[in-house]
Order: C-alpha cells, then structure tokens, then sequence
C-alpha cells in the first residue's frame, strides 16, 4: 500500500517526530492511525526509495526552493 510505505519513510526521517495529514472522511483518519503505528522501514527499503534520487539537484526536490 502507497500510504503505509509514505507515512513509514516520512516518520523514519531523521528529526521528524510528527506529520500532518489531512483527511475527508472518519475512516481515512482511522486508517492513518493505524499506519503511523506500523513499524519502521528496512534500511535497505530506505535505499530502494532515496537511491534514484541520489544524484537530482535539490532544486529540483525540494517545492520550497522552486522560487529561488
């Protein structure tokens, strides 16, 4: 599932400790309670994600220096 392996990767950043999540309906927020309670990500599922992304210029990734 998409939303399990987002929330996993965004919580197991280094220095995040919360994340906003907006939803529409009760379930939705049920559903991501569950999934910020879901364990962690592998070190190498971390790699998986982050390595094609090695070598992008930051710019590129980051929507907050877009204007710059």
């Amino acid at each position: 599932m998409l939303a399990e392996l987002a929330i996993a990767y965004m919580l197991d950043l280094k220095g995040v400790t919360s994340l906003v999540m907006c939803v529409e309906k009760p379930e939705q927020a049920r559903e991501n309670i569950f999934l910020i309670n879901y364990k962690s990500l592998f070190e190498n599922s971390r790699e998986k994600i982050t390595g094609p992304f090695k070598y992008v210029n930051e710019q590129v990734l980051c929507q907050w220096l877009w204007n710059k």
